[in-house]
């Protein structure tokens, strides 16, 4: 029964948000409604939500990089952090139509996986807007399954902080698997928990930078999910 009022609950607030995607003017504003709305529909269907350690989240632009455990990640990412984020995902959901025109009216990079050259070519359209201001989550396992360790983190995410010389914040999401599990079908009752690490900076602007930066990021990764067990 609560799986069915929590996929209820998440169809009226996924229509009424595909619509206001598209009437919403601006940028923020629609950043704004979508953070709202998540925040609606995941307490109206029974999850409760929390957020540790924001005080870490730098001011100026920086890349966040994040666990992937469930298909509701994102949605609780958007429902905690500051609507000042653009998200990074896969160019397939460019092409979807429930997904391309809500994605794009938010601004989100979309980025191939496995066009090299494309793959350069989006770097540069990041990288512009990190130096435009703009802060980027990036989940750089890219894809997620049913075991809780992390699978190898894709270097996109570790050579743009490097090559632009930001922040790189790594976030620890708890809950998310629990709520809806890979290959479950109806979501359960719980509470998911964003945690923010401290943030790390690369060493400098080449190829061995961005790889000791990712070493770096995967022990604050592990580390906080060793946590996020403890305190479960």
């Amino acid at each position: 029964a609560f799986g069915l009022w929590a996929w209820a609950v998440g169809a009226a607030i996924a229509a009424i948000g595909w619509i206001a995607m598209l009437l919403v003017p601006g940028t923020a504003r629609r950043r704004r409604v979508g953070r709202m709305l998540a925040r609606a529909g995941l307490g109206s269907a029974g999850v409760g939500l929390a957020l540790e350690g924001e005080a870490n989240l730098p001011a100026g632009p920086h890349v966040l990089v994040c666990n992937h455990a469930s298909y509701l990640d994102a949605i609780v990412l958007t429902a905690l952090l500051p609507p000042r984020y653009a998200f990074v995902a896969k160019s397939e959901l460019r092409e979807h139509w429930l997904t391309a025109k809500p994605l794009r009216s938010m601004e989100t990079q979309f980025v191939d996986r496995f066009d090299t050259a494309r793959s350069i070519e989006d770097t540069r359209a990041l990288t512009a807007r990190l130096r435009a201001g703009e802060s980027l989550i990036f989940f750089p396992e890219g894809t997620f399954g049913g075991s809780e360790a992390l699978l190898p983190l894709r270097m996109g995410a570790f050579v743009l902080a490097a090559q632009a010389d930001v922040p790189l914040v790594p976030a620890v999401l708890e809950g998310t698997r629990a709520l809806l599990p890979a290959g479950a079908v109806l979501p359960r009752p719980g509470q998911a928990t964003l945690r923010i690490g401290k943030p790390l900076r690369a060493g400098g602007f080449g190829w061995n930078d961005a790889v000791a930066l990712r070493e770096e990021a995967r022990k604050a990764l592990e580390s906080g999910a060793r946590e996020v067990s403890k305190s479960g």
